[in-house]
Formats: C-alpha cells, sequence, structure tokens
C-alpha cells in the first residue's frame, strides 16, 4: 500500500508539474499570436468555436482560454457571444489531452523517450534566448513530465499490494458506483484544480481495470463540472462581463454534466461502438477519451439553441457594476485581463480612458461653479491606487517590447488626470463672472468656451482630429489667457478692480488653465498608446 500511496502522489505531482510546464511554455511560444489569432479568428459563431477548440488543443490548457477570453470580452476585443463560443470550443479541445494519453502514454511504455524530452526542453531554455525557444523548451520538457507522470500512475494502479477487494465498488457498473465516481471526480477537481489531471488520473487507472469505465465516465462528468470552481471564485470582485461569461462556463458543464450522468448508459453504449470502429476492439482507456469528447461536443449542441436567450438574460445581471456613478469600482481591469500583455494594455487604456471622463465631469462642474463632491473625488483616487496596483502584478510577467514602450506612456496620462484631480480637491474659488468688469468679461467667456470643447473632445475616445482640435483650441484658449492675465493685472493696478477681485480672477483663470493643459496632455499619451484594434467584434 505504502508503494501504491507513493506511486500516485509522485505521478499526480509530476503530471500537475507537466501541465504546467506544458501550458506555460506554449502560451510563452505563441506570445502576441495567442492574441491576434483569438481577435482575428472570431469572427462569428462558427468561427468562434473553431478557435475556442484549436487555440485549447494548442496551449493544452481550457483554462488559460477561458481566462484569455475573458480579458478580450472586458477589453472590449470581443463581444460576449463570441466569447460565448469560444468557452464552448475549449471545453471541447481539452479531452485532447486525454487522446494523447490513451493513444500514446498507456499503450506503450515511453518514459524513456519522456526523460529525453525533458532533458532536450531543459537544455533547450537554458541555450537559447529568445522568448519563444524558452516557451517551447518548457512545453518540451512539460510534455516529457506528462508522460513520466503517466507511466508512475499506471505503475502505481498495477502495484500488487493494493487492496483491490476493498475498493471493488469501483469495478462493478451500478448506479451508486457511477455516483461515487462522479462525487470523486467533483472533490479531485476542486482540490487539484484541474479536470484534464483528474481525467488522466481516471484513465490511467481505467487502462489497468483498477475502475470500471462508467465509474471513470462518471468521474469525467465530475470533474467538468468540479472544473468550474476555478473559474467561480475567480470571477468573484471581478467585472460584470467576467462574471457572465462564468455564468456561461458554470451553466454549460453543469446542464450537460447533469444530462450526460441521467444518460450515461446510453452514452456508454454508443462510445462502445464507436470505439470498436475506431480500434477495431473496446478499449477501455480510448473508450474513456471517446467518451470524454462526446460528453463535451454533447454540451455544445444543448446550449447551442439556448446561447442567445441566455446572453439577453445575463446581459440583465449585475449591472450595477456597470453604472456610471460608481467611481470606485474598476470595470475592464481584472485578474483575468492581466493574462495576456497585450490585452492587458488595452484594458488599461480603456480603464485609464473611463477615469479620466469621469474626471472631467468634476471639471465641467468647475466650468458652472459647481464644487465637485469630495467623496466621489476620493473615490477616483482609490481607483487610481487600484490601477497602480494592477500594473505592479503586470510587470512581475514578461513584458514585450510593444507592451514596456506603451504602459510607462499610458501611467503618464494617468499622471496627468491625477494631477487634475488633486487641483480639485483643493478649495477652489467660489467665483461670481457676473462681477468681471465688462471690458474683461469676452475675454473670459471665450477661455470658457474653449475649455468646455476640449474637455468634450477629452471625455470621448480620442483619434487624431480631435488632438489636432483641442491643440488648435488649446493655442486660441493660451493666447486669451495670457491677455486676459495681463489685462486684468492692469486694471487692479488703476483700481479699477478689487485686489481681492482680481486674485480672484485670477486663480479662476489658474484652474481653467490647468484643467485645459492636463486634458491635452492626457490626450496625447492616449492616443499614442491607443490599439489599431478598438472595438468588439457584434
Amino acid at each position: 500500500m505504502i508503494s501504491f500511496i507513493t506511486n500516485f502522489l509522485g505521478g499526480v505531482g509530476l503530471l500537475l508539474l507537466g501541465m504546467w510546464l506544458l501550458t506555460e511554455g506554449l502560451r510563452s511560444a505563441a506570445g502576441p499570436n495567442l492574441r491576434n489569432n483569438l481577435h482575428r479568428w472570431s469572427g462569428n459563431n462558427r468561427q468562434s468555436l473553431l478557435t475556442g477548440l484549436l487555440l485549447t488543443v494548442g496551449v493544452q490548457s481550457s483554462s488559460l482560454i477561458s481566462a484569455a477570453t475573458l480579458g478580450f470580452v472586458n477589453a472590449q476585443l470581443l463581444s460576449l457571444e463570441r466569447g460565448i463560443w469560444i468557452i464552448y470550443g475549449s471545453n471541447v479541445g481539452t479531452t485532447l489531452s486525454a487522446w494523447i494519453a490513451a493513444l500514446v502514454g498507456v499503450r506503450f511504455n515511453i518514459d524513456g523517450f519522456a526523460f529525453v524530452w525533458i532533458g532536450f526542453g531543459t537544455l533547450l531554455r537554458l541555450w537559447k534566448s529568445k522568448a519563444w525557444a524558452q516557451g517551447l523548451g518548457m512545453a518540451i520538457a512539460g510534455l516529457g513530465c506528462f508522460f513520466l507522470a503517466l507511466n508512475t500512475l499506471k505503475n502505481g494502479f498495477s502495484t500488487p499490494d493494493i487492496n483491490l477487494v476493498s475498493l471493488s465498488f469501483m469495478r462493478d457498473s451500478s448506479f451508486i458506483s457511477m455516483l461515487i465516481g462522479f462525487g470523486a471526480g467533483v472533490v479531485l477537481t476542486v482540490l487539484m484544480q484541474s479536470s484534464t489531471a483528474v481525467s488522466i488520473l481516471l484513465l490511467a487507472a481505467v487502462s489497468n481495470q483498477t475502475v470500471s469505465l462508467p465509474f471513470a465516465a462518471a468521474g469525467v462528468i465530475g470533474a467538468n463540472i468540479g472544473t468550474t470552481s476555478t473559474i467561480v471564485l475567480a470571477s468573484l470582485g471581478a467585472t460584470a462581463n467576467a462574471r457572465r461569461l462564468a455564468a456561461v462556463h458554470v451553466l454549460f458543464n453543469v446542464c450537460s454534466g447533469i444530462i450526460a450522468l441521467v444518460l450515461l448508459s446510453p452514452f456508454l453504449w454508443l462510445t462502445a461502438q464507436l470505439a470498436s470502429l475506431v480500434n477495431g476492439v473496446t478499449d477501455a482507456a480510448l473508450s474513456l477519451a471517446l467518451f470524454n469528447t462526446l460528453f463535451n461536443i454533447f454540451g455544445v449542441l444543448i446550449m447551442w439553441p439556448m446561447t442567445r436567450p441566455m446572453i439577453n438574460w445575463l446581459q440583465g445581471r449585475w449591472q450595477h457594476l456597470q453604472h456610471t456613478d460608481n467611481y470606485q469600482r474598476l470595470e475592464y481591469l481584472d485578474q483575468h485581463s492581466l493574462i495576456i500583455p497585450t490585452v492587458a494594455l488595452k484594458s488599461f487604456y480603456l480603464e485609464i480612458h473611463r477615469l479620466g471622463r469621469d474626471v472631467l465631469n468634476a471639471a465641467q462642474d468647475v466650468l458652472k461653479n459647481v464644487h465637485p463632491q469630495q467623496a466621489k473625488l476620493q473615490q477616483l483616487h482609490q481607483r487610481i491606487e487600484l490601477i497602480r496596483h494592477a500594473t505592479n502584478l503586470l510587470n512581475q510577467s514578461p513584458l514585450s517590447k510593444d507592451v514596456s514602450e506603451k504602459l510607462p506612456i499610458l501611467l503618464r496620462a494617468l499622471i496627468h488626470y491625477q494631477m487634475l484631480l488633486e487641483h480639485l480637491q483643493t478649495d477652489l474659488p467660489s467665483f461670481n463672472a457676473q462681477s468681471i468688469p465688462a471690458e474683461l468679461n469676452d475675454i473670459y467667456q471665450q477661455i470658457n468656451l474653449y475649455v468646455a470643447e476640449i474637455i468634450r473632445l477629452g471625455q470621448q475616445e480620442i483619434t487624431t482630429q480631435d488632438l489636432a482640435k483641442i491643440t488648435v483650441d488649446w493655442q486660441s484658449l493660451l493666447e486669451r489667457y495670457q491677455l486676459l492675465k495681463r489685462k486684468t493685472l492692469q486694471i487692479t493696478a488703476e483700481g479699477n478692480l478689487s485686489v481681492a477681485s482680481g486674485d480672484q480672477l485670477l486663480r479662476q483663470l489658474e484652474t481653467l488653465y490647468i484643467i485645459a493643459d492636463r486634458t491635452l496632455r492626457a490626450g496625447e499619451r492616449l492616443l499614442a498608446t491607443s490599439d489599431p484594434i478598438n472595438k468588439a467584434k457584434p
């Protein structure tokens, strides 16, 4: 029994390590291509389904693709509907690992080759400096650990001193046995945080007849439901679209899982028929891999007609997270947005632009001689701190040249909005424009109009034409600003305006100048970092 426990724990540890190396390595090797392909290939629902399938096959992690999709939806690079179909495809694509294990790992003793792959992959990572080569080395080493783990688990389940009599309930086809298998799949996946690892574990067990095929199939269903715990936990405190996409993931796995569990016997009969056509004989490991794929395809088919009504229903959920008066909460940035740095850059752009829009709303109040609410301004400061915290998290990951160049520029825009916010929080002068002498009033009103127009342009997603218009208005404003300052000082010195009124007017002019100046500078930096892919696909 001790031998079985050591082999089991070692095999599970190697399996999780191998899958992590494989996923992280392929993600690093893909680099920005993962982002570009995820966006480029998702033109309609069928393409999105195929994209989710192919990319999950490529990186061997449905969790990575799901999280990346959440980031894309948050960054408005994908619509919620396209994201849902990518999630569907990802659930089917993740079953490839079971096929690799069934067709290669179970049938052949390749532990010797596994050591070669581990060694070669490690050397490739150490010797090559390019990110894609290092990622490929990690992936090759991970594949070696994957097969070594599978061989370790096979040997563990073949250990003669394991008391199989006490585990006889795992080897029959009773309904109780299937329920236990289902529960075991859920619990193991929650503990291991990987449905693929649990599926491989069950495949190794069924190949040695330690458990029956019905028990293992029920365990696979449980693993698919248990894997939703990861995305549910990740969605807590996330943005509205992240929660909606997480809800779809849960509904997909739970609905298809419950139906498949009820119809498990017909499913296994169909699986046996198809497996015999493919293999000529009924192979338990191959049958389990085939069942896993059929089960997820079945889930897509039953969710297909439900998708549009489900989207309409979800659009009405969590709307409180998107209210424009919710000054404190981030709308585009969460942990999913940071998984792919190029997607994170777009999320930072949207979040900083949203912050600027809210700061400029407060500036508009100043133009109307209305003091902004200090509570809202303080909430905007808290949002700035959240953005800075997300920046620190992103900097812990390797960044591409494009991201490392543009992120500091975006942070400069954030600083300009922060400086404007701090100015708005100071004791601004209460100013009565009607008290301005007639010879100064026309110039003052012109300055006000220019500042109002600059704010209006700064509040929208800025374009090259907008920035050019802001620059022209800024030059006109600057000329009138200097003129009004000279005239104010002149008539104050002549005694035609009290010193207190003159000082108040100059302070008001300074506020207008700062609003326009910070808006222009932030707009320049936002435009320099704007993404050519700006809109979500419909």
